[in-house]
């Protein structure tokens, strides 16, 4: 994957290809006290082949998904 470097869009790029299964059981690490899903990526990078690390915190992603889901059905009314 050919990406630039320091924009939003190619880390969205990154999740899109390959966040399906960022929460797969072998890519469960903790941190302290958190639980966090990270996969490693090669990509290309001004030319040179390099590595970029996914990362989802499971807490603040359980967060975000409640606000959604209540949003969602707050709106719905």
């Amino acid at each position: 994957m050919e990406i630039s470097l320091g924009t939003f869009n190619e880390y969205k790029q990154l999740m899109t290809e390959h966040g399906n299964d960022l929460m797969r059981h072998d890519n469960a690490i903790s941190y302290g006290k958190r639980a966090l899903c990270v996969k490693k990526v090669q990509i290309n990078l001004f030319y040179r082949s390099l590595y970029a690390f996914i990362m989802l915190d499971l807490s603040e992603h359980s967060i975000d998904l409640s606000k959604s889901i209540i949003d969602n059905d707050d709106n719905d009314d």
